[in-house]
């Protein structure tokens, strides 16, 4: 499940459901989405999604999201969708508990590319395994992370720069 996407054309959408948590582990599964993260919009629980267009359009990502849930309101200011109530977006306000079942699982510590912790969130949710998604590395420093129990959220922070902080709670 490795997926390459170009960084030059990604493009965000922001939906509004019912539950983000939820919505973060269905858009996971859509060939496409880069990055998802959870938050508040209006009053509104929502994802903002980043994609990128050459593998996945606009409409066809509303669908998908729709199909599963995930977007019962499009936020945007020049977006136009047949498929679902467009809203015009607000101020996004980030839940501090964004990729919820990577956070409370022991991979929390672990070093991933955002892309990684995208699929191993989805993954976590539906009971999965993740250690198909992790390099040999990762899987040694994790062993590492659980034997010294090393308290530490890399989500959302750039691998290299929690790679750096993981090594030096290890060395302490």
């Amino acid at each position: 499940m490795n997926r390459e996407y170009s960084n030059q054309q990604q493009k965000e959408v922001v939906l509004g459901m019912y539950c983000y948590w939820s919505g973060e582990k269905h858009m996971a599964t859509i060939p496409g989405v880069v990055e998802t993260e959870a938050g508040f919009m209006n009053g509104n629980e929502v994802v903002k999604v980043t994609y990128d267009p050459n593998v996945i359009s606009t409409d066809h990502l509303i669908q998908s999201a729709r199909k599963g849930n995930c977007a019962d309101v499009v936020f945007s200011n020049s977006i136009k969708s047949k498929d679902a109530p467009v809203k015009r977006t607000g101020k996004f306000r980030k839940d501090k508990e964004s990729k919820y079942y990577l956070y409370h699982s022991p991979y929390r510590a672990l070093p991933m590319t955002h892309h990684q912790q995208l699929l191993a969130n989805s993954e976590i949710a539906r009971g999965g395994d993740i250690t198909y998604l992790l390099s040999d590395r990762q899987q040694q420093l994790k062993e590492m992370i659980e034997k010294k129990q090393i308290k530490y959220n890399a989500i959302g922070v750039d691998i290299i720069e929690s790679w750096k902080e993981v090594v030096e709670k290890l060395i302490d």
